[in-house]
């Protein structure tokens, strides 16, 4: 079947005319009446005719491009029509250009006419070529059928054989210098949306909107007279419309959006029929309303021509069938794409070109800036502005339509005073394009992807990425993992869980993180712990042993009596106090032993295990039992003296003694001595009749104790501390501080000015801080950095 349609192209001539339609996302109706889905998203020749010597030759191209995150298909961006040495670029929001030029419509020209004709933009030559886009998806295009067998492009040729159009749709790719053109386009795969979930089919084909475009329905439709005329194409733009659906339920995508792309398609199949002079008035309140602006209203039948501040009287000269549409209400007409009333009509230049009341356009040389305005009872083109010239290396170009002056190529800077020659770093090149997304350590491949315009600039030399600004070997780049962390180039890491060691290594031309090595799990009692940056096996807190193989839980007892070796829980002194946790800032020296509070001996400094108490420095012994059950070693010792008489029993006191370990040597063994166990000291007693001397073993009072002090560089003399100088590198939560010559894990700016600062707290930004502090030296901290708690002097 052709789609060859009768349509009056220009007045009094009539031409059986070839049409082929770009829909959707995007849909493709050929010349010869096939239907093809090909979603590639870079520029592509629709149709052309080229002829030597016929000055009626054309080219006709649609870019596409992905939108709103939707990768499964493609829409028209814009069309470029080349005709008669001009280039028109029908944009996005019906958005006009000739020649690089912005212009209003109508505009018009001895060759050619553009103009609004219901939701389309439509340019029509005097060879009879037509061209329409609705500034958002759908692009149609129709050429008298004599040029038939020398068409090229998607749409193909026009000889109602559809067997011998070429089906590589991707060899009709447009390379050329548009700032639109990308470094790659993407490969055009096959994709079958309705075949990914054959209920979206059913659905698709059921829904209240497709379902009005099936011409195999029996259900009365409102396009039921135009399924007559037109029914196999009908049939082809309502398995677009299934098909659309598909697309956008694979994609997850309903309501508003879905709804808008199948009203699209509902819309095409309108204005097919409209071409062929049949009105269809298949809108309604609930089922795709067509938005209109101010001082207009949808109309199903408005002229094909409707009147502008150009030609008031188009109308009533028209020869197209009626089209949908939105209508200036009575008393109003087209001012570009805004109805206005005739008093608010716009200008025209010398050239015959309009522009709408209030626009500003610039000369050619960007030195005198013009506007449409009211003078008087008339619209007139003012000088609105002058300007000085363009600065040094800079020129006077068109730039999104308007004159505007700009750098140079090879040069940068401020147009208006002055521009300087691009330069180069080391291991980078001036290319005129480049993407905007070079290849970086962070994404190698973000060009193949890269949706923005291209422009000049500097270029790695191939082998080269981005960095930091700078241009490095691939391999300087190191690897990033799932978290976004970098590793250099063979650095080894160890995943959470211990069991993976992986290096980040070149495969190729790419740097990827590979597995290295797997192990066992960690040892009984041992846990996957970061440590230094990395993570490994540790024995769980107060364990000891080999953490790969196995931990041993620790004894609530001592070997010796220093009891260097206790690891236990005990955390209590012998005269009840709670001990303090050791990362503490009073226990600073013994930072070391960790965040916990258990009794400990660091270093067999006392004579038994110890822990300092909540008051000042002050530290108390603990009462740890003796591992062989035997009587622990006496930490002091003195003779006590105590006799009863009557038969009544004595309590005797020491002074200084504050808890009795045993009694020894008692002179009088007939004689009964015990222990009574106060809360706040012991006493010794003696049975009645009784008497004598013996020894006891006991723990000094508090008030014998030597305070550990802290030494004077532990201190800080002001709030903020900038003067401390001291060497404590724990947070006030007790979280190991990162050194300040590291970079890892968290950035750190204060890297040159500290780096001999090892990890200590310090305050270098008071005005910032409040107090010292430090960097968290914890890759999964969610805080970068934490206050220290650092005492006064």
């Amino acid at each position: 079947m052709s789609t060859n349609l009768e349509f009056p192209l220009v007045q009094e001539t009539c031409f059986a005319v070839c049409w082929c339609q770009a829909s959707g996302d995007p849909h493709y109706i050929m010349f010869d009446g096939q239907r093809v889905n090909f979603m590639g998203t870079c520029k592509y020749t629709l149709s052309q005719y080229q002829k030597v010597g016929d000055t009626c030759s054309y080219a006709v191209e649609v870019k596409n491009e992905h939108r709103s995150g939707y990768t499964h298909v493609s829409y028209t961006r814009l069309v470029d029509i080349r005709v008669f040495d001009t280039t028109i670029r029908l944009h996005l929001q019906k958005r006009v250009y000739v020649n690089g030029k912005l212009v209003f419509l109508p505009y018009r020209t001895a060759q050619f006419e553009i103009a609004l004709s219901g939701t389309y933009v439509r340019l029509e030559t005097r060879c009879g070529l037509v061209v329409q886009f609705d500034g958002a998806s759908s692009a149609i295009v129709q050429v008298p059928n004599v040029y038939g067998n020398d068409l090229t492009g998607i749409c193909g040729n026009c000889n109602n054989n559809p067997n011998d159009d070429q089906k590589d749709y991707s060899r009709y790719e447009v390379v050329d210098d548009s700032d639109l053109q990308l470094q790659h386009c993407k490969k055009v795969e096959d994709f079958h949306p309705c075949a990914q979930n054959p209920t979206f089919k059913t659905e698709g084909e059921t829904t209240s909107v497709c379902r009005v475009m099936d011409p195999t329905s029996t259900t009365q439709s409102a396009f039921s007279e135009c399924f007559k005329s037109y029914r196999e194409t009908a049939g082809l733009l309502f398995s677009s419309c299934v098909y659309d659906y598909c697309a956008f339920r694979v994609d997850n995508t309903e309501g508003k959006t879905l709804e808008k792309v199948l009203c699209d398609d509902v819309s095409d199949l309108s204005y097919l029929c409209a071409m062929g002079g049949i009105t269809v008035k298949w809108r309604t309140s609930t089922l795709c309303p067509l938005p209109c602006g101010p001082n207009s209203h949808y109309s199903a039948d408005m002229s094909a021509c409707p009147a502008t501040c150009v030609d008031r009287e188009a109308p009533s000269k028209c020869t197209g069938n009626a089209v949908e549409g939105c209508e200036c209400d009575t008393g109003y007409v087209l001012s570009n794409q805004r109805c206005v009333r005739v008093a608010e009509c716009g200008c025209t230049d010398d050239d015959g070109q309009y522009y709408p009341l209030g626009t500003k356009f610039v000369s050619k040389d960007c030195s005198v800036v013009r506007q449409c305005t009211a003078v008087g009872n008339e619209m007139k083109i003012v000088v609105k502005e002058t300007r000085d010239p363009c600065g040094t290396n800079a020129e006077c170009k068109l730039q999104d339509g308007q004159y505007t002056c700009v750098c140079k190529a090879r040069h940068k800077g401020d147009p208006l005073k002055g521009c300087t020659e691009i330069t180069c770093g080391t291991n980078a090149h001036y290319v005129k394009k480049v993407t905007a997304c070079p290849a970086s350590c962070q994404d190698p491949t973000a060009p193949s992807s890269c949706q923005k315009p291209m422009a000049e600039g500097c270029a790695c030399d191939k082998g080269f990425v981005r960095n930091d600004g700078q241009c490095i070997r691939v391999q300087e780049c190191g690897c990033k993992d799932d978290d976004g962390t970098q590793y250099q180039d063979g650095a080894e890491f160890i995943s959470s869980d211990c069991s993976v060691v992986r290096q980040c290594t070149a495969v190729g031309n790419e740097m990827k993180i590979v597995v290295k090595e797997t192990r066992e799990p960690c040892g009984t009692n041992a846990e996957c712990k970061l440590e230094g940056g990395q993570y490994t096996c540790v024995c769980k807190a107060r364990h000891t042993g080999d953490p790969l193989k196995a931990c041993t839980a620790p004894r609530e007892c001592r070997k010796k009596l220093e009891g260097a070796d206790y690891q236990g829980e005990v955390s209590q002194t012998v005269t009840g106090k709670t001990c303090r946790t050791w990362n503490t800032m009073k226990a600073r020296r013994y930072a070391i032993l960790g965040a916990h509070n258990g009794c400990r001996n660091p270093n067999s400094e006392q004579k038994a295990p110890w822990c300092f108490v909540k008051t000042g420095n002050d530290w108390e012994y603990c009462d740890i039992p003796m591992c062989d059950g035997k009587k622990p070693g006496c930490i002091a010792t003195t003779t006590v003296s105590c006799s009863s008489q009557n038969g009544n029993s004595k309590r005797c006191k020491k002074e200084g003694v504050r808890r009795v370990t045993w009694i020894d040597q008692v002179d009088d063994p007939k004689c009964v001595f015990g222990l009574t166990y106060g809360r706040e000291k012991d006493e010794v007693w003696v049975n009645g009749g009784c008497g004598g001397t013996f020894k006891i073993c006991y723990m000094p009072e508090r008030n014998s104790y030597k305070p550990i002090p802290t030494p004077n560089t532990e201190c800080k003399k002001t709030r903020k501390g900038t003067e401390y100088k001291g060497t404590w590198g724990i947070t006030a939560s007790g979280r190991l501080c990162q050194s300040w010559s590291s970079q890892y894990p968290q950035a750190n700016k204060f890297y040159k000015k500290l780096s001999r600062q090892a990890n200590y707290c310090r305050n270098p930004n008071p005005v910032a801080r409040k107090r010292p502090w430090c960097f968290v030296d914890d890759p999964k901290s969610k805080t970068k950095w934490e206050y220290c708690d650092i005492l006064y002097c």
